[in-house]
């Protein structure tokens, strides 16, 4: 989970390396005060930690969001209610939407003729502009496949038989397909979603709930129905961690009876 203090060091770096000349005028200013040397580098660090934190603070409040998962489109990783839902932290930088990696958690707008209703929608990248996917099925497995300039990317969804999956207020028992990728293991819910080749337009993203039995996404809206696609426009944000459980309050906006788990629960 990336927290504002975890940039303190970026802006001491930046501080060190960028600030040579303030740093000089600085020990000039305290020299000719007989402040004497060993107060300089108390000071120096005082000041420098200041800017970091409040440059970090400024970063955490314009930039990232609380989201909170409504429905079932994500199961079997994430769940949410009337009652209870998992809520976390969404980075809404541009720099977050400009180094997304596959089958990041996003945040995303979908388009007006996809029927759905208004506010974010928590999915699963899964294809980048200018590729050819492809979902086929063999032998209890599912394989994924991208291609875009000669170069392959594949991987293997392995069947599971059902298995339980508690969300505190509702329990789910579901049989699923588990991908692992690098250091990044998610599973799906095992349903069929053939994709033929595909090739997305140069500015598509393609994106699925994990609940593949139920998902307004990518799948159903561009390639069964041929609606409009998935653009960089789009895109608001890519989740973080899940912090808790809580309730949203419509009437107040606001999300309400927290239960926040002792470590983050997920850090996509």
């Amino acid at each position: 989970m990336i927290k504002g203090i975890d940039l303190i060091p970026f802006f001491l770096f930046f501080i060190y390396n960028k600030g040579m000349s303030f740093k000089q005028k600085f020990i000039s200013t305290i020299s000719s005060k007989r402040f004497g040397s060993i107060f300089y580098p108390i000071f120096y660090i005082v000041f420098a930690v200041a800017i970091a934190i409040s440059g970090s603070l400024i970063f955490n409040k314009y930039y990232y969001i609380y989201i909170y998962v409504s429905g079932n489109s994500m199961i079997p990783t994430l769940f949410g209610d009337t009652s209870r839902s998992y809520y976390g932290e969404a980075d809404t930088s541009k720099t977050a939407i400009d180094h997304l990696n596959r089958f990041d958690v996003l945040i995303v707008d979908y388009p007006s003729d996809w029927g759905t209703e208004e506010g974010y929608k928590v999915k699963r990248l899964w294809g980048f502009p200018g590729e050819t996917i492809s979902l086929t099925y063999e032998s209890g497995k599912v394989i994924f496949t991208a291609t875009k300039d000669a170069e392959t990317y594949t991987v293997t969804g392995v069947f599971h038989n059902a298995e339980t999956f508690d969300f505190e207020t509702r329990t789910f028992i579901v049989p699923y397909y588990k991908f692992s990728t690098g250091n990044r293991v998610f599973k799906t819910y095992a349903h069929i979603r053939n994709i033929p080749p595909h090739t997305l337009k140069d500015d598509e993203y393609f994106v699925m709930g994990d609940n593949w039995s139920s998902s307004t996404d990518s799948y159903e809206r561009t390639i069964v129905e041929n609606k409009t696609h998935l653009n960089y426009s789009y895109l608001r944000g890519r989740v973080i961690n899940i912090l808790g459980i809580a309730r949203y309050d419509k009437a107040q906006d606001a999300l309400v009876d927290k239960v926040n788990f002792k470590y983050p629960l997920y850090r996509f």
